[in-house]
């Protein structure tokens, strides 16, 4: 069964600057902006740089490139990106869909039933809106029924990390659920953090409401 780690995050767990242009609501000082209008942009040769920590203590970094070339999955689209992790130069594969206003993350299985794909963002629903997605297409891992609940959180806030001021940031809540046969139960909870114009600029991983690792932007340059 291969553990699931949504944008490399490396963690103890279960499972895992741009152009100068104007991007539309509302403005906070010395915000970042780039050309793009996407939640996640996937332009050839734009990088993001992120550094991972666990129990508040950075232990790694990672550099995320998109490629320019697509592949496809199940009939669907995805733009191929690499992940490089700093501490051992090893390499991953990353997959970006955008179909409508559904934002789909997607890493290489090993076994039909790994936990591959997460929604991570609806950017047309409504603060409270939930939305059910399944992580591969069985529905199953390790033998259980397992799905993927996701919330809508906050919409349209600003939110700094770092140096990096963000406007237009959607903040949603992933929690990987699994029914052991009395009913679907928590495993994991994933907070994104995601700023138009850049894509995902934090992500929180929890276990019982406790915060187990992050991974925040560092760097990036949107082509």
């Amino acid at each position: 069964m291969k553990n699931f780690t949504p944008l490399f995050l490396v963690a103890p767990l279960l499972l895992f600057t741009g152009c100068m242009h104007d991007v539309i609501g509302p403005k906070a000082p010395n915000a970042s902006y780039t050309n793009s209008s996407s939640y996640q942009p996937v332009t050839a040769g734009s990088t993001w740089t992120y550094s991972v920590e666990a129990a508040g203590v950075a232990f790694d970094e990672k550099t995320t490139v998109m490629q320019g070339t697509t592949t496809t999955f199940n009939s669907n689209t995805y733009y191929v990106a690499v992940s490089t992790q700093k501490s051992d130069g090893s390499l991953t594969n990353n997959y970006y869909n955008h179909n409508g206003n559904a934002y789909v993350y997607r890493e290489d299985a090993v076994q039909p039933d790994d936990i591959t794909e997460v929604q991570y963002l609806d950017d047309a629903a409504a603060v409270g809106t939930t939305y059910i997605t399944l992580p591969n297409s069985l529905g199953t891992n390790g033998g259980k029924q397992v799905r993927w609940v996701g919330t809508i959180v906050e919409k349209g806030v600003i939110k700094q990390i770092g140096n990096h001021v963000f406007n237009n940031v959607i903040h949603t809540k992933t929690d990987l659920q699994y029914d052991s046969g009395s009913g679907y139960t928590s495993s994991a909870v994933y907070d994104y953090y995601v700023a138009k114009g850049v894509g995902i600029i934090e992500l929180d991983a929890s276990v019982a409401g406790v915060i187990t690792a992050k991974q925040l932007i560092e760097s990036y340059q949107v082509k």
